[in-house]
């Protein structure tokens, strides 16, 4: 998954919010349960939902999934502002480091158009960008 949408929080019950505001394909993880090794447990609950499928290379078709599971879902993420426990909600975008947008120069800028910035702000939606070696 190049880009997903995260919900987490110390005392956050994703179990709940997922019965208030049920997203397609959501999965929660709670705080407490094993990771995956199973010797460290979570310190956070979240929920998480693959937004796109699109390449780490791909930010352009990342965005636009992005926009479209923004307003789709627009009623089950209105509940984000005001839900408690809720530390952190953002939109993940994953973004290969050894990708041509960084292969000329060391430094890069990532454009993200009015229409993304307004809906996740409006929904108190956080932007992160994931950068990974490919």
């Amino acid at each position: 998954m190049s880009c997903f949408f995260s919900l987490e929080g110390k005392d956050f019950d994703a179990v709940k919010y997922l019965q208030v505001a049920p997203l397609e394909n959501a999965k929660a993880t709670l705080k407490g349960e094993p990771i995956a090794t199973g010797k460290r447990l979570r310190e956070r609950s979240n929920v998480i939902v693959t937004v796109s499928e699109a390449a780490f290379t791909d930010l352009d078709r990342q965005i636009k999934d992005t926009i479209s599971f923004l307003k789709n879902n627009r009623n089950q993420l209105s509940f984000v502002q005001n839900f408690p426990g809720i530390d952190y909600a953002t939109v993940v975008f994953g973004v290969y480091l050894d990708t041509p947008l960084f292969m000329k120069k060391l430094n890069k800028t990532f454009e993200f158009p009015a229409e993304l910035i307004s809906i996740a702000g409006e929904l108190g939606i956080g932007i992160d960008i994931a950068l990974y070696p490919e």
